[in-house]
């Protein structure tokens, strides 16, 4: 899962037509990016979530850093497309998917939390 880091910037400097616009483009590069099989949703106002069934760590973090990449190219002047993310690998089925969900927010905190660290610097 994923939580854009710009959104409650663009809106408020931009209005919310540009926020519009940072989501559709957000989309669009998940739409580019996921398998066929994988499903992505909304899940919140800036987060995004992405089931990927019959993916490992390593498919996961390549997913993460093709996502990245495809905001990077997608980024303009006006529009920084960036987020933060988090994720939780199931190999088996010993969670719940409620269980799942909440280590992969809190991975995506975490992400944030070190952005964050690294913006003050």
């Amino acid at each position: 899962m994923f939580d854009c880091n710009y959104l409650k910037e663009v809106n408020d400097h931009l209005g919310h037509e540009y926020g519009d616009l940072l989501l559709q483009r957000i989309a669009n590069s998940i739409k580019e990016t996921i398998s066929k099989e994988s499903i992505a949703m909304r899940v919140g106002g800036d987060e995004f979530l992405i089931l990927c069934p019959h993916h490992d760590h390593q498919q996961a973090e390549k997913l993460i850093e093709q996502l990245q990449e495809s905001f990077r190219l997608k980024t303009d002047n006006v529009l920084k497309l960036d987020a933060a993310f988090g994720y939780y690998t199931a190999t088996d089925d010993t969670l719940s998917f409620e269980e799942a969900f909440h280590i992969a927010d809190q991975n995506m905190y975490a992400h944030k939390k070190i952005i964050h660290q690294q913006r003050g610097k």
